[in-house]
Parts: C-alpha cells; sequence; structure tokens
C-alpha cells in the first residue's frame, strides 16, 4: 500500500494505472491458479503474487471506499498503536476497523478472504423515460456467482457532464431507478477500476505475463539453428518459470496463450503464413529485439519475440521477465528503448429510451 500511496500524491491517473496494473495481472491467471487471500503466507511465484500483494492492496482500497477516508484513516492510526512490530491477523484487521466504525465488517472480509476468484459485473440494460422530475433512468446490473455484496461506481454521461452514483448490488441481478436533472446519453459501470473484479476485453488488453503464468502456454520455437533454438527455449523457461512446452511452428494453435520466439525473417514468415498483422508500429525496427502482445481470433493471447540474432536474443534472458506487465517492447540489447500496453476502454452502454 506504501507504493500505492506514492501513486495517489503523483496523481490520479497514476493512481487508477496502478490499480488496472493489479486487475490486469489477475485477468491474466487461469482457473484455478488463484487462491484465497487467507491462503497467502509468501510470494512463491507470479500467481500468488497476483494474489497476496494486488488484491490485497485492493482490499484496503475498497475499504476506504466503504468507510470512507476520514474513518479508513482512524483504523490505520489504530492499527499502528495497538500492533505496531507484532503480527497482524486479518480478524485483528477487522477488529479495529469495525471499532472505529461501529459497523459490522465480516461479510466484506469474509467475502475478500476466503474466496478465490472475483465477480463478473455487467450492466444487463440501462434505460431511460421522461419523469415529473427530470429523467428516470432503470438500470439493471449482473453478476457472476457466487454473489458479493458490492457498491458498484456507475458513470453517467448527460447533455451536461458526467456524473457518479454508487449501486449497492446483492444480488445476482438486480434493477436500480435513478431520478436525473439531465438527460443521460451513455453509462459505464466502474470506469475508474475501484472494485477487485474480472475485467470485461476491452478493457484488458493483452500483456507478457498472460503467457508467463499460465500453465498451459504453448511456445513455438521457429528457428532450426542449433544455437539460437537452445537460446530461444532458454528464454521460453525464464519467462515461465518451468520447461516450455514445445509444440511445431505448423501445428495448430489453441485457446491457451501463445509464446513464439525466432528471428526477425523467421517471425515475418510465421505471421506472414497465419495471416496474423506485422510488427506493429511502435516498435518496428526499432533496436535489436521486439517483443509484442496480439489476440488470435479465438480470444487467446499471443506473445511474439523477434530478434535480429542470437547476441540479441541471449539479451533478452535476463531482463525481459520484469516487463509482464507490457503490450509491447523494444530493446537494444539489454536496454529497453520503447514499451507501452495497448489502449484499454470502459465499456460504455448506449441508454434505450422508453
Amino acid at each position: 500500500m506504501a507504493d500505492y500511496a506514492y501513486k495517489e500524491q503523483e496523481s490520479d491517473i497514476a493512481a487508477r494505472d496502478m490499480r488496472l496494473d493489479w486487475l490486469r495481472d489477475f485477468a491474466a491467471l487461469q482457473p484455478g491458479q488463484d487462491q484465497p487471500l487467507t491462503a497467502f503466507t509468501s510470494r512463491t511465484h507470479g500467481a500468488s503474487k497476483i494474489v497476496g500483494y494486488n488484491k490485497a492492496a485492493m482490499l484496503f482500497f475498497m475499504l476506504r471506499d466503504q468507510l470512507g477516508d476520514a474513518l479508513f484513516q482512524r483504523g490505520l492510526q489504530g492499527l499502528w498503536a495497538t500492533r505496531r512490530f507484532k503480527i497482524t491477523s486479518w480478524h485483528d484487521i477487522r477488529s479495529m476497523f469495525e471499532i472505529v466504525s461501529g459497523q459490522p465488517l465480516e461479510p466484506f472480509f469474509a467475502q475478500w478472504l476466503n474466496r478465490s476468484g472475483a465477480p463478473a459485473i455487467s450492466i444487463a440494460s440501462a434505460s431511460t423515460a421522461t419523469s415529473d422530475t427530470g429523467h428516470a433512468l432503470t438500470i439493471t446490473l449482473h453478476q457472476s456467482t457466487p454473489v458479493y455484496q458490492l457498491r458498484v461506481p456507475i458513470a453517467i454521461e448527460t447533455t451536461q457532464d458526467t456524473q457518479i452514483h454508487w449501486l449497492d448490488l446483492q444480488q445476482e441481478q438486480q434493477t436500480f431507478i435513478l431520478q436525473l436533472n439531465e438527460k443521460p446519453q451513455s453509462i459505464a459501470l466502474d470506469p475508474d477500476l475501484h472494485l477487485f473484479r474480472q475485467l470485461a476485453p476491452g478493457e484488458a488488453p493483452p500483456i507478457l505475463r498472460e503467457a508467463m503464468v499460465n500453465a498451459a502456454t504453448q511456445t513455438v520455437l521457429l528457428s532450426s539453428q542449433a544455437e539460437v533454438r537452445a537460446i530461444a527455449e532458454t528464454l521460453a523457461g525464464k519467462l515461465q518459470d518451468r520447461s516450455p512446452q514445445i509444440i511445431a511452428p505448423d501445428e495448430p494453435l489453441t485457446k491457451a496463450p501463445t509464446l513464439i520466439i525466432g528471428l526477425h525473417a523467421e517471425i515475418d514468415a510465421w505471421l506472414t503464413a497465419r495471416q496474423l498483422p506485422a510488427k506493429p508500429e511502435q516498435i518496428n525496427d526499432k533496436g535489436t529485439s521486439q517483443i509484442w502482445t496480439a489476440v488470435q481470433d479465438n480470444g487467446a493471447s499471443l506473445v511474439i519475440i523477434s530478434a535480429q540474432d542470437a547476441t540479441a536474443l541471449e539479451a533478452l534472458i535476463r531482463p525481459l521477465p520484469h516487463y509482464g506487465r507490457q503490450s509491447y517492447i523494444a530493446f537494444d540489447g539489454r536496454q529497453v528503448i520503447n514499451k507501452g500496453i495497448w489502449p484499454s476502454q470502459a465499456a460504455q452502454v448506449a441508454i434505450k429510451n422508453n
């Protein structure tokens, strides 16, 4: 949380970007790879870090939203006064925040501590009608099971401005009616990422980590040169922290993430044969190696590593595993010269007029 506090001091955008990193990391996990927070004791691999650090940080962020900043700060001060230099359990934390807030928090902590996974939330429908006081907006929200008790922020774009409304979602499907002065144009669910949840497809652009943490990831080694192939296999093992599951270059791709490693000409030929887009403009012809993500027609992610020669490929072995949150990177030797994340967008829903 200390790192996150620095981001909040930097700017709202920097803080939101960190929350997006947390949720993107979680989106890279496959079912069964995560665990409840109560089972986390220390980081053992990438998946445990995502749960133990990111989900825990998001829990405190959501708790602050629920209690308000003043009560949340009082709870932190109480913990410091009573538990400093002591091992502090989740029960100790919950008890302190219940004392300072006067609220029963067992349901909140139980759902985020004892369950694995995260809720998927969507706007099932939205419609508006003229009312005596202005406009009545009817919103139906849906969440996956098991059901969570959630405060869901909804951004409503009107003819004048954008308003944030918080809706208490406690059922699998629930309808809310809001009275507005101005006519609503569109709505977006949790655009500033206040909830630990499953991101919608447009909100989670592909990143390298998807191929790094997924146990089903397949690896394609394109080079027939013994030296290049050995380096590529070592790199694949470092990225995945295990022996790679290698398939032939002409094998059909599955719905699992696929890591493709080769020299420039080999990568170009493989992409052409698969009728996949060429190297993206952001990194094309930059440096000695380029790495980027793409998405197959079936929705599975690709991570493509293209190097000019064996030396350039070997230079990636140490630094590349530290850039799992990126969508594309260009290296000159071991030096990153360009990197970035494909744009993400909050899913806006048009409002039906009744």
